[in-house]
């Protein structure tokens, strides 16, 4: 799905499909925790809690690192 990054002030916002909203239980008004990741350049927005909270930094690494080399097989998962 094609999103347009839209000017809010001197910012930048994009908007996200009600359906989204719903799957993840988010909505208007909700903080949410956005990071990149460097390898991919993929842009991540996960609920107000940071995913990786909690887990040492070389864990944190491995997972993001296993997740951008298997991205293409883990979306085929999710989506079955």
């Amino acid at each position: 799905m094609i999103q347009k990054v839209i000017k809010v002030g001197n910012s930048a916002a994009v908007t996200l499909p009600k359906e989204i909203l719903m799957q993840s239980k988010l909505s208007s008004g909700d903080k949410v925790h956005v990071t990149l990741d460097e390898v991919t350049g993929v842009i991540i927005v996960s609920g107000s809690e940071n995913p990786f909270k909690g887990l040492s930094p070389d864990i944190a690494a491995w997972t993001k690192n296993f997740i951008a080399k298997n991205r293409a097989a883990l979306e085929e998962l999710a989506n079955k």
